[in-house]
């Protein structure tokens, strides 16, 4: 964070708000005025290896949410032979 940032940040904090800067989804996704953020997570095929949301992501939201602002998790099954695969519109909100 640079200093500025710092300093900005600390005075909002002074003044009673939570500042959230880490774990914003990969993606805003709007469509017709209505939009939600996108969280891409991939799980292996096998089960194995799948990836979880950091705390700052989960922190991030549950701020989001309170807002109104939904957000989905996208999964996106990855087998040791394909790299790249295809992976439904995510429809679970959270």
């Amino acid at each position: 964070m640079k200093r500025t940032e710092d300093i900005v940040r600390r005075q909002y904090e002074a003044a009673g708000y939570q500042v959230y800067r880490n774990g914003w989804p990969d993606f805003l996704v709007v469509k017709d005025g209505v939009g939600f953020g996108v969280e891409v997570k991939r799980v292996r095929a096998t089960g194995s290896g799948s990836e979880v949301l950091s705390d700052a992501q989960v922190d991030m939201q549950t701020a989001l949410h309170k807002l109104g602002l939904s957000t989905v998790i996208s999964w996106v099954v990855e087998s040791d032979t394909q790299r790249e695969s295809e992976t439904e519109i995510g429809r679970a909100h959270v």
